[in-house]
């Protein structure tokens, strides 16, 4: 032992700064166990979010009087916190490691949500619209209910004019996010707008995409690629698919007896005639109205029509017999256009080049109607570019590049006889005529394209 302090002392230069830190650090550690105070304190923290260490809850509950009032005071609103998800965990702590209360004030207010006190119009007890106050509410109510009231047209009598809210709702005190206060105005547009809901809805006869699309008001597009599962084709009664449906927040119904004088119409006696053109008419024999009054029950539920139901009618005045001579020669166009993709004597144009179409939109092509079933023709000679369906609307579509750098569509096809990169010359049957995709009745939409842009294919054909 003698000889091993010997070699240390030898070498003090090295040994004893080591010694020197020993007894510090086992002296610090005496005093803080000895000496300091350590304090009972609490780690504050919310959905995993340290906010800081105090010494009691109240100190929080303090702060957060205060801060209610700067809030309540800046939003000119009662507000509530949500201190029931502040998670208090038990410590001991020291003085110097309590959080400051400027620091506190910060992560509190950057931390923890609060509710405002306001009015709710509660609509199947479910929370639906808030607002500051109850008379927004109540007015809210009134201006959909006003919004909807029918108006009579010249000549028009309403009587016995009922009207409620459909939906059970009550006006309610209640508590939400700032966010989620409304203006009354926007209140107004919010319950009428409502939200977007899923339906199924059963397909019935009779129904393709374009026809439910128009029934429900809805994007045909949309409709189709939200059920992508079904081939448009092949769309049959009893099929499920899904709707995407505005749904207001409260609906509102209205019943009244309908009173107005209308025409009656001449009943008319049409005489064919093959030496008149199909776009000719002639009146053998000029008619004359008749008038009525009429009385009918009637339900709107908002803007929509749900029933009428005719009560009476008294007659006023009888009509007279009208006779119409119509022709049902095809036009030099019918020829013109059909003979370039249908077999001879066979359609007749129903949709011309440029005829408006919603959106502002300009219809691309001529529609030529045909039954179902009929042989489509190639206009000319060239190669298949696209067979198969489109869902713009288009349906089942053919479209043959040219060797000119032209391109023809041929849409709404039953079903397509050609493939993609087919070779075919001109009057080669490529497709039967159809209904499918945007349509409203068994026809060709035949379409040229010049550099990519649609022509008039009557101004094309007869210079070609």
């Amino acid at each position: 032992m003698i000889a091993i302090l010997s070699k240390l002392f030898k070498h003090k230069r090295v040994v004893l700064p080591i010694i020197y830190l020993f007894f510090l650090v086992v002296g610090i550690l005496v005093f803080n166990l000895v000496v300091v105070d350590y304090i009972d304190g609490f780690s504050v923290s919310i959905n995993s979010i340290d906010l800081g260490i105090v010494k009691s809850k109240s100190d929080v509950q303090s702060r957060l009087s205060v801060i209610e009032k700067q809030i309540e005071y800046e939003k000119n609103i009662d507000i509530e916190f949500e201190d029931h998800l502040i998670l208090y965990s038990p410590i001991e702590t020291t003085l110097d490691r309590f959080t400051v209360q400027q620091t506190l004030d910060q992560n509190l207010k950057n931390h923890i949500s609060y509710k405002c006190k306001v009015w709710a119009l509660v609509v199947n007890n479910k929370e639906s619209v808030f607002c500051r106050t109850k008379e927004e509410i109540e007015e809210l109510v009134n201006r959909i209910e006003k919004k909807f009231v029918p108006k009579a047209g010249r000549g028009e009598v309403i009587e016995n004019l009922t009207m409620r809210i459909m939906e059970p709702y009550t006006i309610e005190q209640a508590y939400s996010y700032y966010d989620a206060i409304k203006t009354l105005d926007e209140a107004v547009d919010y319950a009428l707008q409502g939200t977007q809901e899923i339906e199924t809805y059963a397909v019935q006869q009779g129904d393709n995409f374009f026809t439910i699309a128009k029934k429900f008001d809805i994007n045909f597009t949309q409709l189709v690629r939200a059920n992508e599962e079904f081939d448009p084709e092949k769309l049959k009664a009893g099929d499920k698919i899904s709707l995407s449906l505005k749904k207001p927040v409260l609906n509102v119904e209205s019943k009244y007896r309908f009173i107005k004088e209308v025409t009656i119409p001449p009943p008319v006696r049409v005489v064919l005639d093959s030496e008149l053109l199909r776009t000719e008419r002639k009146v053998d024999i000029q008619g004359e109205s008749g008038r009525k009054q009429i009385f009918a029950d009637k339900t709107y539920i908002n803007e929509k029509q749900f029933e009428v139901v005719i009560v009476k009618e008294i007659p006023i005045k009888a009509p007279k017999l009208r006779q119409l001579r119509i022709g049902t020669r095809r036009t030099p166009n019918d020829i013109l256009v059909s003979g370039a993709v249908l077999p001879p004597g066979m359609g007749v144009i129903s949709d011309y080049f440029g005829a408006p179409r919603g959106g502002g939109r300009r219809h691309l092509g001529i529609d030529i109607a045909i039954p179902t079933g009929a042989s489509v023709l190639a206009y000319r000679p060239g190669t298949i570019l696209r067979a198969g369906w489109d869902g713009t609307g288009y349906g089942n579509l053919v479209t043959i590049a040219h060797d000119d750098g032209t391109e023809t569509r041929y849409a709404h096809n039953s079903k397509i006889l050609v493939e993609v990169g087919q070779r075919v010359a001109k009057g080669d049957i490529i497709a039967l005529s159809g209904n499918t995709g945007k349509s409203t009745g068994p026809h060709i939409h035949f379409e040229i394209r010049v550099g990519g842009k649609p022509v008039d294919p009557l101004l094309y054909l007869r210079s070609h």
